[in-house]
């Protein structure tokens, strides 16, 4: 990450290991700060100190995002803030004969996250006695708001010093807003004492005395008002050298004991805790809606409510709602929001935030879902200083088991069709798009089915495509807009989610992609919002089309029923009266003839109306099937199977302007039949057959 550092100021040129740092960043996801002391810049005055920040990828790999190097007379205590940045704090003594002037202070600089430019130096405290810095302790404050620096100072002139602490709360950026004496009460055997911050409040008031090998350690847990509270540990208790140790995040001290050979052992104790915990593991959070551990019901659109200890304005920081996946890694991200980009699904009042849940959120019955909040999500409304967030699984909730359904219908639904839709790519998308070949729009196809299966959380396999797009031809628009055939298809197994519910949440979370993963995938980031996913149905999957069929249907049945029956009574009537009106032999000769006039009647009655019938039903069905599916749909219904060649997705750019230029044109009947000779063949064939005589 740097050169290692060469002493040259001795004109020896040593070599002096370990003497660079990493610092965390307090929020997990931007990494760290490595700081290392530069061998251009060591001398006996000044120090030259290279920052880099780095952040880990997803591979483990490391990338560097910013670089600068600081220059101080004296190495500083680095503190990660709340917002993300890194503050260098370091004391300065001087002497001086004007009384008016300090002589010792505890300044700080500023490097903001990813940045190179070091701010400059604050002050957090200032004397104007000559004291004796001893100790310094910078870090977060678990339970106040900002940082904390607790300073051990003592007099120079005193022969027998006592020391005296003082906290220094100060904000993000250096703006120090409380200096207060720390007062305790000192056992006899504790002098040079260690600060340590808690995770429920106070500190870990510790001294070690140091042998060849090993440690005696005394610790107390120090409240706010100077109170000391013992530990369940021996006076000293006995660890290895320079006191090992780590607080977990639950107040739990974990002490490493002396190495014995190639044997070790840890021993713990539960510290003290100053306040109340709530099981956050944040002081400031108060309570959740829904609670830790809850079970609630799946698609449920309750708004969640996070409860805070102190008044609050929305920041610059995410809460997320993740879907766990089995694995240690963050899982599915179902939703995220921003307070302050986001304000149509957030709300706050004082002390309470209320997020608007979309229903396809929490989508999936019997499943873990765990929220997570960035620092700085939110701000104190008195100094609009970050908050700290919550990481990790704490607010973690369940949902309820589906309902056990009847077998038949779960394989039932297994051989429905799947469902054929489309989306529409944004104006910036479309010309995005048109810059792509035929291999890159293959690409594209594919980059933007598999975002749609990961934002839904399904496999692969449920959304695929048929490559397929046209330009969409109902806007207003000069500017043009593709449609994509995008194909939600049928479950292969039982336990698959159900297409309908499938589609359901691909149009919410297209609809509302500023708070879902899709604002963010390669390909999704290109589709229209307010367009959402349209379906597009088959003519008998409307419900108003299948009626208008049946009553069709029937109308036909009907008239073709009167249509035999009067067939029927006028033949008894024609023989009735001819009956009446000859005799009996001439009814005996012309018995033959009039049974064939008979027929060639039914016949010439009968088929005319028939083929009308027919060509009249073929007229409805290609109606109805018309006002399902314009042209743009029926292109985009091809059967998804193999890719389309570069050909044809070349034809298909080509033939789309032209498409979208005769999309609006109007043709009359006289236009149509002028058209084509077989138009007017047709028509006069049917005019012909109803009995009508026609010129050509």
């Amino acid at each position: 990450m740097s050169p290692s550092l060469i002493d040259s100021s001795n004109n020896n040129n040593t070599w002096i290991p370990q003497q660079s740092f990493i610092y965390p960043n307090a929020n997990n996801k931007q990494g760290f700060l490595y700081f290392a002391p530069l061998s251009s810049g060591y001398d006996d005055v000044n120090f030259n100190y290279n920052l880099t920040q780095w952040i880990i990828n997803e591979d483990g790999s490391f990338s560097n995002i910013a670089a600068t190097v600081l220059t101080l007379q004296v190495q500083p205590s680095v503190v990660s803030t709340v917002d993300g940045g890194y503050m260098f704090i370091y004391p300065n003594v001087t002497t001086s004969q004007d009384p008016y002037s300090s002589q010792t202070g505890l300044y700080a600089m500023y490097c903001g996250y990813g940045s190179n430019i070091v701010r400059e130096t604050v002050i957090l405290y200032e004397n104007m006695m000559y004291l004796n810095i001893v100790g310094l302790n910078c870090f977060i404050s678990y339970s106040e708001v900002g940082q904390i620096c607790l300073i051990s100072i003592q007099s120079t002139t005193d022969p027998n010093p006592i020391i005296v602490n003082i906290q220094v709360s100060y904000l993000s950026r250096g703006t120090v807003f409380d200096i207060k004496h720390v007062n305790v009460t000192l056992p006899t055997i504790i002098n040079d004492p260690n600060f340590t911050p808690l995770p429920f409040g106070g500190y870990l008031y510790s001294v070690i005395q140091t042998t060849n090998m090993s440690s005696y350690i005394w610790g107390y847990v120090l409240d706010e008002n100077g109170n000391l509270n013992q530990w369940d540990l021996s006076y000293p208790t006995l660890s290895d050298s320079n006191f090992p140790h780590q607080i977990l995040t639950n107040n739990t001290l974990v002490i490493l004991q002396p190495i014995v050979g190639q044997n070790w052992s840890l021993i713990t104790t539960d510290l003290y805790k100053i306040h109340e915990d709530n099981g956050y593991g944040n002081m400031f959070i108060r309570d959740t809606s829904p609670t830790i551990q809850q079970t609630i019901t799946a698609r449920e659109t309750n708004p969640l409510k996070i409860t805070y200890t102190i008044p609050i304005v929305f920041s610059i920081g995410t809460i997320t709602i993740f879907q766990s996946n089995g694995s240690s890694n963050p899982g599915i991200v179902r939703q995220t929001i921003n307070g302050l980009n986001n304000q149509n699904y957030v709300t706050f009042d004082n002390d309470t935030v209320s997020i608007d849940i979309i229903e396809s959120t929490f989508n999936n019955p019997d499943s873990t879902y765990y929220v997570m909040i960035e620092n700085n999500f939110v701000s104190t409304l008195s100094y609009n200083e970050p908050l700290p967030g919550l990481y990790s699984n704490i607010w973690s909730f369940t949902t309820l088991p589906e309902e056990e359904k009847e077998k038949g219908s779960s394989k039932i639904k297994m051989f429905f069709d799947g469902i054929y839709g489309k989306v529409r790519l944004t104006k910036d998308g479309t010309s995005y798009f048109d810059t792509l070949n035929s291999n890159q729009i293959n690409k594209f196809f594919n980059n933007l089915t598999q975002e749609l299966a990961d934002a839904v959380a399904v496999t692969s396999k449920r959304i695929i495509t048929n490559y397929r797009f046209v330009i969409d031809t109902n806007i207003e628009s000069s500017s043009k807009q593709y449609l994509l055939s995008i194909k939600i298809d049928k479950p292969q197994s039982a336990s698959d989610r159900e297409t309908k519910l499938i589609t359901k949440d691909l149009d919410i979370m297209i609809r509302n992609m500023d708070i879902t993963v899709l604002a963010s995938g390669s390909s999704s980031k290109y589709l229209e919002p307010i367009y959402g996913y349209v379906t597009i149905p088959r003519w008998y999957e409307n419900s108003d089309n299948i009626c208008q069929l049946i009553l069709t249907v029937i109308f036909i049945l009907i008239l073709t029923i009167l249509c035999i029956i009067s067939i029927h009574y006028d033949a008894k009537i024609e023989r009735r009266e001819v009956n009446e009106r000859r005799d009996v032999d001439e009814d005996k000769v012309e018995a033959g003839s009039i049974k064939i006039i008979f027929f060639a009647s039914v016949f010439l009655v009968t088929v005319p109306y028939v083929i009308k019938l027919g060509y009249a039903v073929y007229i409805i069905l290609n109606e109805l099937v018309s006002k399902e599916n314009s042209e743009d749909s029926v292109q985009l219904l091809d059967e998804p199977g193999e890719k389309d060649d570069p050909e044809d997705l070349n034809d298909q750019q080509d033939g789309s302007q032209g498409q979208q230029d005769k999309a609006k044109e109007k043709v009359t009947i006289k236009k149509w039949l002028e058209d084509s000779k077989d138009h007017k063949i047709v028509l006069v064939m049917l005019i012909s057959l109803a009995g009508t005589d026609v010129g050509i």
